[in-house]
């Protein structure tokens, strides 16, 4: 019984000790957000890189709405991991972007990356 219960307190205690580092980590990562310099487009990028280094498949999704004239109204960037989660790399958050913008493209995050530096 003291075994089951030391281990049960060993296990949730790794679980919240975990779930506290992500939260400093993603509090730490979000303060860094500046829109003149530190924005969505290069947290994506920055983030993206160093996922895809890890070995995990990682896009970019430029999403966007556009008014009656055409010009874009409201931009994000965020990145599409394994071809299945959306990750906002702004927040760290597990989130279906797409939804929310009218239009949206994907593309390989390493172009993206070199394309971006061209410019």
């Amino acid at each position: 019984m003291k075994t089951r219960l030391l281990r049960t307190f060993v296990v949730l205690s790794t679980i919240f000790f975990l779930c506290l580092s992500y939260q400093v980590v993603a509090y730490l990562w979000r303060s860094s957000y500046n829109e003149q310099t530190h924005d969505c487009r290069q947290m994506s990028y920055e983030l993206g890189l160093c996922l895809q280094n890890l070995g995990i498949p990682v896009k970019i999704i430029y999403g966007d709405h556009e008014n009656a004239q055409g010009n874009i109204t409201e931009a994000h960037v965020w990145l599409l991991l394994a071809d299945h989660i959306q990750l906002d790399a702004v927040t760290l958050e597990i989130q279906d972007n797409m939804k929310y913008y009218s239009h949206y493209h994907v593309e390989n995050i390493r172009d993206a990356a070199i394309r971006s530096q061209i410019k």
